[in-house]
């Protein structure tokens, strides 16, 4: 099977939380990396003042690659949904990707909007 296209891949396995943008190996990534790692996709979970990571997780590349809500109003990303945090759309609950459209400020958790979006 082809590898993952690590672009697509926003969130760590388990509900982990990315963090981006990260630098490993003196490369900046917005996205999860395939390097050095046999070749799964895998993100910072946590980062240092200059970026470099300190903790990382595998990414789970189950999760829909798409940021952008089908309404007038954008996805609110991050968003922390039943104590998960999202970098992307989400099916969770849904039989379709949706997204937060408003979140709480303080905390990122979502409030009740949301939109189903394009994929």
């Amino acid at each position: 099977c082809p590898a993952p296209n690590p672009s697509s891949c926003k969130q760590g396995e388990g509900g982990a939380t990315c963090t981006f943008p990260f630098v490993y190996q003196n490369i900046r990534y917005d996205s999860c990396s395939l390097v050095n790692n046999g070749n799964k996709p895998w993100c910072a979970t946590s980062v240092n003042a200059a970026l470099g990571y300190t903790s990382w997780a595998n990414c789970d590349c189950t999760e829909p690659a798409c940021s952008t809500a089908e309404g007038s109003k954008p996805c609110e990303f991050p968003f922390v949904y039943y104590g998960v945090t999202y970098n992307a759309c989400t099916t969770k609950n849904a039989n379709r990707p949706w997204c937060a459209t408003a979140v709480n400020s303080a905390t990122r958790a979502y409030i009740g909007q949301w939109s189903y979006c394009q994929c």
